[in-house]
């Protein structure tokens, strides 16, 4: 299994994932086709996917492995780049193009 960037997540974010992953018992190769599907269901079959893809062992892993690290490290840049909040007040994010 690909070994996640540690510049990009805390240890212990990435201790979690790779221990969640190692509880699905999917091996690695399982894992490789389970991200390229869900890349293909993603990006090109969007209204096919089950909303419940991830109770299936094979996707939970991939998605695990490659997309929420991807997507934790994309989150965490923008939260870096916000400017702290003036007060105590609550603030506000905007979020476009998360899908469905």
């Amino acid at each position: 299994m690909h070994t996640l960037n540690p510049m990009a997540l805390s240890s212990l974010l990435q201790q979690t994932i790779e221990e969640a992953v190692a509880r699905t018992r999917v091996p690695g190769t399982r894992i490789v086709t389970a991200v390229r599907e869900l890349s293909r269901l993603f990006t090109k079959e969007r209204a096919s996917i089950d909303q419940r893809y991830l109770d299936d062992p094979e996707y939970a892993a991939g998605y695990l492995s490659y997309f929420l690290p991807v997507n934790v490290a994309k989150v965490q840049v923008l939260l870096n780049e916000m400017c702290p909040p003036e007060g105590d007040g609550p603030i506000s994010v905007l979020d476009l193009g998360s899908g469905q």
